[in-house]
C-alpha cells in the first residue's frame, strides 16, 4: 500500500463516519487583525472535523506505511507540532506495522484494513478551541489544492 492509497483509505472510512476529511492541507497561523500568514505547521496527512455542532471535534491523522518513517518521526518528536491543533492525534498504518505500545503517550493508533479502519489504541482527548481562522485556513488550503489539481488534470488532457 502506498502512502497516497493509505491516506485515501483513511479519508474514505472517516467520511462514512460523519467526519469531513481534508487530506494533506496546511495549518497556517494567521494574524487575525491583518489576515497575514505568520507561520506554517507541518502538513498533516489528514485533518478530520466531526460533522456535529454540539460536540465539535477535530482529529489529526499521521499516516505511516514505513516503520522507519514512524520511528524517525517519534525520535524527532515531529508529531508534537500538530498535537496542539487537534482534540485527538492518531497514527494510521497498515495492520500490524506499528505496535500500540510504540505509539507516544497521548497519541492513538488506527490500523488500515480493506475498506475500513480499526482503532487499536485510543488517543487521549484534549480540549481544543477551533477558531474561525483555523477553520478558514483548512478550508482555503484544501480548496487551493483541489483547484490546482483539477487545473493540472485539465491541462494534461488537452
Amino acid at each position: 500500500m502506498t502512502h497516497a492509497e493509505a491516506i485515501d483509505k483513511v479519508c474514505r472510512f472517516f467520511r462514512t463516519a460523519q467526519w469531513a476529511c481534508f487530506p494533506e492541507v496546511s495549518l497556517n497561523l494567521y494574524d487575525p487583525q491583518k489576515w497575514v500568514c505568520i507561520g506554517q505547521l507541518p502538513i498533516p496527512d489528514v485533518i478530520a472535523i466531526k460533522r456535529n455542532f454540539k460536540r465539535k471535534s477535530i482529529a489529526i491523522f499521521e499516516v505511516k506505511v514505513s516503520r522507519a518513517d514512524f520511528l524517525q518521526e517519534v525520535r524527532k518528536k515531529e508529531f508534537l507540532k500538530s498535537v496542539p491543533f487537534a482534540d485527538k492525534f492518531y497514527y494510521a498504518c497498515p495492520d500490524g506495522l506499528i505496535k500500540p505500545e510504540e505509539v507516544p503517550q497521548g497519541c492513538g493508533l488506527y490500523y488500515i484494513m480493506d475498506g475500513y479502519c480499526v482503532c487499536v489504541k485510543c488517543a487521549r482527548a484534549q480540549k481544543v478551541e477551533l477558531t474561525v481562522d483555523t477553520l478558514w485556513s483548512i478550508i482555503l488550503s484544501y480548496e487551493t489544492k483541489y483547484i490546482t489539481k483539477k487545473l493540472k488534470e485539465a491541462l494534461d488532457n488537452e
